[in-house]
């Protein structure tokens, strides 16, 4: 039932949270969906943050500023926060479960984050965890693709996005300064031993009990856009 049902939004790329709200629209239509098509209260939509949140004494939830650089950070960091986030709500709503969604980017962290927990939190419920991937690059990124998505960007990241645009301009990049991409290059790089780690972690999650979906995550669903 909604009512003990908690949605977390992860978004992506380039995302901008200030002041408790996420700048982008990405998820501005489904948020409308949850709660005016299937009854959710405001309390039960989440926006995960990558700046960190702050829970009161009710245990209600308000997510710290993040800047959009920060999705850019190496996805260990960002997969630590996504884990303490997890461990504080599931610790103060005992009887609630949660529906993870990522979009793009926001995956890799997501993922890295629930990784952390299987390895350190024996005790962490995963029969709790739903976890719905939309559009995330969970293999990595080619030259390609590269090129593809991240060419236009300057079009679509929010207003108040501080991100080095001058990385984004074709050709490819030779060096890469932030730590996300350089994940994603190398995670590429290695494909076959990335799939693995995919499946590894997916049999991983549900053998704990967790329901794993993903929408579209081959290369950020690039491949479905130039066909």
């Amino acid at each position: 039932a909604p009512e003990r049902n908690t949605i977390v939004l992860f978004p992506g790329l380039g995302s901008v949270i200030k002041n408790g709200k996420h700048t982008g629209d990405v998820f501005g239509e489904l948020v409308e969906i949850f709660k005016y098509e299937m009854g959710y209260k405001d309390e039960n939509i989440l926006l995960a943050s990558l700046g960190g949140s702050t829970f009161d004494s009710q245990g209600r939830h308000t997510p710290k500023d993040q800047d959009c650089t920060d999705t850019l950070r190496d996805q260990d960091t960002n997969g630590t926060i996504t884990a303490q986030l997890l461990r504080d709500y599931t610790r103060l709503h005992t009887n609630e479960q949660l529906t993870l969604i990522t979009h793009s980017l926001g995956s890799i962290g997501t993922l890295r984050g629930l990784e952390q927990l299987l390895n350190n939190d024996p005790g962490f419920d995963f029969s709790r965890i739903k976890l719905i991937v939309t559009h995330g690059p969970n293999l990595g990124i080619d030259k390609p693709a590269w090129q593809y998505l991240f060419a236009p960007l300057r079009d679509y990241l929010p207003s108040d996005c501080n991100l080095d645009l001058g990385l984004f301009k074709l050709p490819f990049p030779s060096e890469i300064n932030y730590p996300a991409l350089v994940e994603l290059k190398e995670m590429w790089e290695r494909l076959p031993q990335t799939t693995k780690d995919r499946a590894s972690l997916t049999s991983r999650l549900t053998a704990r009990g967790a329901k794993v979906y993903a929408l579209g995550s081959f290369q950020d669903c690039v491949m479905d856009a130039l066909a």
